[in-house]
């Protein structure tokens, strides 16, 4: 798989299949790899190179992660810690299942309920509350919930009562 200096362990994740798939030895996983790496990564990779010495798999994934990975945990945290709901609840949690799933590539142990008072918090004014009250104990069923909270708005919003004229 190509790299180019994002998404890094989901890259070596890709790596490690590829290299099951295909019955890659160890002694050519580092050029393996080394021949899919593009613009930063791939000058990276040419300063590497210069140290010299010879590099294992291993060795090669601690200098990768070192350098392309050094911020993204507490970036994406944060990210997930300000994230609020700007358009439609699927699209909010589409945003905050993408932060989940790379801050456990780093932190697996976050608890559910840690993620689920997270997304509640992020949710509108209008839905939070009601949302809330359900006691839902995950994000897909905090989602669920949102997702029918937030129809009963636009119901409630779109509705135009008709009186009848006076005679």
């Amino acid at each position: 798989p190509r790299f180019d200096g994002t998404e890094v362990r989901i890259w070596l994740d890709k790596c490690e299949a590829f290299f099951r798939l295909y019955n890659i030895p160890d002694s050519f996983k580092v050029t393996s790899a080394s021949l899919y790496l593009s613009n930063n990564a791939a000058h990276w990779y040419q300063a590497f190179k210069q140290t010299g010495a010879v590099h294992t798999w291993e060795q090669f994934c601690a200098a990768v992660l070192l350098e392309f990975d050094v911020d993204v945990y507490r970036l994406k945290m944060k990210e997930m810690m300000m994230l609020k709901q700007l358009g439609t609840v699927d699209e909010y949690k589409q945003q905050f299942l993408q932060l989940v799933y790379t801050v456990r590539l780093s932190e697996p142990t976050l608890s559910e309920t840690f993620l689920v008072t997270r997304f509640i918090m992020g949710l509108k004014d209008e839905l939070r509350s009601a949302v809330e009250f359900q006691i839902p104990y995950s994000v897909q069923v905090v989602a669920q919930y949102a997702a029918v909270q937030e129809d009963l708005v636009l119901q409630q919003k779109s509705y135009k009562p008709s009186f009848p004229k006076p005679a």
